[in-house]
């Protein structure tokens, strides 16, 4: 280090003259960047034209408690598990059969409802493939249930009829079932019913023309108690077991729908096939409609037979106008409901809607995305209809443009099926035992009169009937918002740095944000077009209660988040925004970060109404829905500086969308010193020459991580040492410092920032006398530094820099450059 020498009195003393070293400090309050906590809201829209509503999907029951009885529906089941856990070797090892083809060596892929089928005729016949071992085994359908609303042991027994019939006398075929539960995609949970396969002497052999088949000996099969899980699924392989050796036979099975009754052992054709098993595994539930997310609009519709009989809702769900009776016999009833999913419906399976005094009752629920959750309904009306063909529902007259019409009819007569209305599309058609139902739906692009929406069933099958019809309000008009309010996260302290997520639709919506700072905003075009920016803020000492974001009219919905982070650094490090395609999965870009200890955040939005899984290993924050928009926030501290890797998301319901990342890093703590009186904002200035026993005073100013400014938001506890840097024996360390250099003193107490200092406070001081040996009454002047440290028991920071803080009337630096020490632990 340049030495001085100074004239002094004749007492010993020592001019200090020493540069400073500038270390990084990690603050008491924000020893390390943290999530301080989140906030969400959602619109469904507002302005212009509203966008009309759409059906997400619909899930329909028997309603009661007792057996489950599952009717073998030609509809495709939801799910095709790929594996076969069966004995079915000659034949129908694939899938699928089609409909009306010759019989082949495919089975056909089919699903277990508790709602009767509509049609009637050939569901599959399936033809042995191998004759080199007797007997064959062949399977012709594999049936899947709907997930199981709650968990429970499955036990008991297994009883069937299915109108069966082998192609020639000489196939000898009989029943043969394998049952099992399953856990998405393709997990066996356990078996039910392993193989069972009647033998040639039961006297139940398939006949040649269409009959039912039950058990052999009219016996229920007992089952094998499994554990099973809410959402596993009961999976049936059924087929036959032929005695023969020909292969050009063939087994079949024939749907039917019935007035009144089902398929028996021994009856004829026509009537529907059935599997009951002796435990009641719903529960009287509805299932909740596939794919329904938070924001959805839910649209019970439950029938009844007599018209005396009563329905206990669940919690939550609200009467549609009043209950429709007929009082024509027989008699029935129909109830509307509604209900608006959140967050709390994510975890529900199913809804119990409990008759009482009820001979038969059905129900079913529609699910509705893109309607304005805050006035849902514009219109409705019910009325009961005389006993015929034709049931019409009331007109009713819409009051905003492109709402969607939602017409219900019912029948007391059971096993009826429908002819939707003209110009309709018919979203189930439910001919039950005692009541037959049929639901429709069209969208209605003007406001105005609907007409009457007329149904039919069969041209013999008259009854008096029950409808309804309402019209849902679509979102971006009719009272929709176009100001989205996000309440200030809970416990928000001056300097948090907070990050905001705003996913809007269409893409071409301009979005205003008073006070933010837009990181990025990110575009897509394409399918549901959405757009996502992101925004930051550096929270001041009285911040609002809530925040608005503005859109431009004609915006079919919006949700928005908020996260706030302590010990952050308001320059963001990097960030990056993209494109998603058209699916579930949202990923981000990847990142490469500097320094260690950075928060890595994201944010998707997708154009569906849809909830989400957050990407691996990350901390979820938001999960919110509104309108045609979905959002998630996450975060997931970064140890290490380096890449962050992609960061995926999964959405449950497909959708175009964007996808951001960023990377905050925490509050470095460069810091420098200077005479009080230079001038406020400075980031550098001299400490004059000061004699041993006098006062030193000096600014402490936090710089920011390129040292080109004041670092304002920094707050925090730091502590200063004077060291006696004179010995530069020892190599400097990884840190910038020597050993051979010592403490002469620890300045107390500890220097503390408020945020009220705004990153620059001023101190004083002592300087005390350093013995030397020597007589001389001139002292050569030893090299002094001050040094800043972290307060006992802080981490050390990591990426630590330095300045030369120096003590002279101009600057004064040791040789090499300027000094990297850094604070001890």
């Amino acid at each position: 280090m340049e030495q001085h020498e100074e004239a002094m009195n004749a007492k010993k003393t020592v001019v200090l003259t020493a540069a400073l070293a500038v270390l990084t400090l990690v603050s008491t309050a924000h020893a390390q960047i943290a999530f301080r906590s989140s906030s969400s809201a959602f619109i469904s829209g507002g302005g212009g034209t509203p966008v009309a509503p759409t059906l997400r999907s619909w899930a329909a029951a028997s309603l009661g408690t007792g057996p489950t009885r599952f009717y073998l529906h030609q509809n495709t089941a939801d799910v095709n598990p790929p594996t076969l856990r069966g004995n079915w070797r000659d034949g129908g090892t694939t899938c699928c059969w089609a409909s009306g083809a010759a019989p082949q060596t495919k089975y056909r892929l089919g699903k277990l409802t508790r709602y009767k089928p509509d049609q009637a005729g050939q569901l599959v016949a399936v033809t042995r493939g191998l004759i080199d071992v007797n007997p064959g085994h062949v399977l012709i359908q594999k049936l899947v249930s709907d997930p199981l609303p709650v968990a429970q042991t499955i036990s008991g027994t297994l009883d069937w009829v299915i109108t069966a019939q082998e192609s020639s006398a000489s196939q000898n075929a009989f029943n043969q079932l394998h049952v099992y539960v399953l856990r998405e995609p393709d997990t066996l949970v356990g078996t039910l019913l392993n193989n069972y396969a009647e033998l040639s002497t039961s006297t139940n052999e398939w006949p040649t023309s269409p009959l039912g088949r039950g058990p052999a000996g009219g016996t229920p099969a007992t089952l094998t108690a499994v554990a099973a899980q809410a959402g596993d699924r009961i999976v049936i392989e059924a087929g036959w077991v032929g005695y023969s050796t020909r292969a050009d036979n063939a087994g079949m099975y024939h749907a039917g729908v019935s007035p009144i009754s089902d398929a028996t052992p021994g009856g004829g054709s026509g009537y529907p096939l059935w599997l009951q098993f002796s435990q009641d595994l719903f529960g009287g539930r509805i299932l909740k409609p596939t794919g329904t997310v938070a924001g959805d609009v839910m649209i019970a519709s439950i029938s009844v037979t007599p018209n005396t009989a009563t329905i206990t809702p669940p919690l939550g769900w609200t009467p549609v106008g009043s209950r429709i009776d007929n009082t024509t016999a027989p008699t029935s009833s129909l109830f509307i409901y509604q209900r608006t999913a959140d967050a709390s419906d994510s975890s529900v399976t199913g809804y119990v809607f409990s008759p009482s005094g009820a001979t038969g009752a059905v129900g079913i629920i529609r699910s509705f995305s893109g309607v304005d959750t805050a006035n849902p309904i514009d219109v409705q009306n019910g009325q009961a209809t005389p006993t015929g063909y034709d049931h019409a529902t009331p007109d009713v007259t819409t009051t905003v443009a492109n709402t969607l019409l939602v017409a219900s009819h019912a029948v007391s007569s059971g096993g009826r099926t429908w002819t939707a209305p003209t110009g309709m599309a018919e979203n189930y058609d439910l001919p039950m035992s005692t009541v037959s139902t049929e639901g429709s739906t069209v969208v209605q692009a003007t406001a105005g009169a609907t007409g009457a929406k007329t149904a039919s069933v069969c041209s013999v099958c008259t009854g008096p009937g029950t409808t309804h019809i309402l019209a849902l309000r679509g979102v971006g008009g009719g009272g929709g918002s176009n100001t989205l309010t996000i309440n200030k996260p809970a416990g928000v302290a001056q300097n948090d740095v907070m990050i905001a997520s705003i996913t809007v639709g269409p893409s071409t919506v301009t979005i205003t944000a008073a006070g933010w700072t837009l990181v990025r905003r990110t575009d897509n075009a394409n399918g549901t077009s959405n757009s996502l920016a992101v925004y930051s803020l550096v929270a001041g000492a009285a911040e609002p209660a809530s925040y608005n974001w503005t859109f431009s009219a004609g915006n079919t919905g919006a949700a928005g988040g908020i996260m706030a982070f302590s010990g952050a650094d308001p320059v963001l490090e990097t960030d990056s925004g993209v494109n998603t395609a058209s699916g579930t999965a949202s990923a981000t870009n990847g990142v490469t970060t500097a320094l260690a200890n950075t928060m890595i955040i994201t944010s998707h939005g997708i154009g569906s109404a849809s909830t989400w899984t957050p990407p691996t290993g990350m901390a979820e924050t938001v999960d919110a829905t509104g309108g045609s928009a979905a959002l998630e926030m996450n975060y997931v501290l970064q140890s290490a500086a380096g890449a962050s890797g992609t960061k995926t998301a999964t959405a449950t319901v497909v959708g175009t969308g964007n996808a951001h990342i960023l990377a905050l890093r925490r509050v470095l703590g460069a810091f420098n010193a200077f005479e009080t009186s230079t001038a406020a904002g400075a980031t550098s200035g001299f400490i004059k020459t000061k004699v041993a026993g006098t006062t030193v005073n000096v600014a402490i100013a936090s710089l920011n991580a390129a040292k080109t400014a004041v670092a304002t938001y920094y707050v925090g506890t730091m502590r200063i040492e004077v060291l006696d840097a004179s010995n530069n024996s020892a190599a400097l360390d990884v840190n910038g410092c020597r050993s051979t250099w010592t403490v002469i003193q620890t300045l107390s107490p500890d220097l503390t920032f408020a945020a009220s200092d705004s990153g620059r406070k001023n101190t004083s001081f002592s300087v005390l006398l350093l013995a030397l040996a020597t007589t001389s009454p001139f002292a050569r002047i030893s090299s002094r530094m001050l040094r800043s440290r972290i307060t006992t028991g802080r981490p050390r920071a990591p990426g630590a820099r330095s300045t030369t803080w120096p003590w002279a009337s101009a600057p004064f630096t040791r040789p090499g450059g300027p000094s990297r020490c850094r604070p001890r632990p």
